[in-house]
């Protein structure tokens, strides 16, 4: 089943094609990466699947309902979160906190009468923050984290959500190689073990041929390849224009 579906979706900025006629699909279960040169479209792409800016023709689908122009709060209700290349959390909460805000905030439960730090909620972030192995650092504030772990909390924050899909931004941008080792485990766990379909866009290579079931090259706006990561690794068209 199509988790998540672009068909031919446009944007253009004046006379800059930057989305132009995208058609993509996620399966269920899967990891596809988004991959291209700088101001290829995949940030404009993303931008326009969650809901940041509407296109200017073509829709968006996922498990099958048409999300197009949709809000990203309505989107985060219907199972659609993201992650930002730079990390969206609050910097005084605690780590647990920023969980306990995002795990309210999908029930609808943050009241007078329903504090941040009732039992139930305070179990449920740390099971997840156990998965994403943020549970020893759970009393620590996001500025005492180091880089990675702060990525990480965004991730799990975004998994805290109850996503079917989730859209990863750069996950491991200017990071350690430890930390992307760390990072590219996460990422397959999202698939393996926890259940949700992702979408990524990455400019490691090395993390996109390890995590990806498949890979969408995109190059002025349009699609140049997708395949398996073997497959697109020998496209000539790739090579030429990405991969030197």
């Amino acid at each position: 089943m199509k988790a998540l579906e672009t068909r031919n979706l446009r944007k253009y900025f004046g006379n800059v094609r930057a989305v132009d006629g995208v058609s993509i699909h996620v399966d269920q279960g899967e990891i596809v990466s988004l991959v291209g040169p700088n101001g290829a479209g995949k940030t404009t792409l993303l931008n326009l699947i969650s809901g940041l800016i509407k296109p200017d023709s073509g829709e968006v689908y996922l498990m099958g309902e048409d999300i197009t122009g949709k809000s990203p709060n309505q989107l985060v209700s219907k199972g659609l979160a993201r992650c930002f290349q730079i990390s969206n959390v609050f910097e005084d909460l605690t780590v647990l906190e920023n969980l306990l805000v995002a795990i309210h905030s999908i029930s609808g439960t943050i009241s007078m009468t329903k504090r941040l730090d009732d039992s139930e909620a305070v179990e449920k972030a740390m099971k997840i923050l156990k998965e994403f192995n943020l549970d020893v650092k759970a009393h620590l504030t996001p500025k005492e984290l180091s880089h990675g772990d702060r990525k990480l909390l965004d991730v799990a924050i975004a998994y805290s959500l109850n996503p079917k899909v989730i859209l990863l931004d750069e996950p491991t941008a200017a990071m350690s190689y430890r930390e992307k080792k760390t990072t590219v485990g996460v990422i397959k766990k999202l698939r393996d073990q926890l259940r949700v379909t992702v979408l990524l866009v990455e400019h490691d290579l090395d993390v996109v041929y390890e995590v990806s079931d498949r890979i969408v090259v995109m190059h002025q706006g349009q699609i140049l390849s997708v395949g398996t990561p073997e497959e697109v690794r020998e496209d000539p068209k790739v090579k030429e224009v990405y991969l030197g």
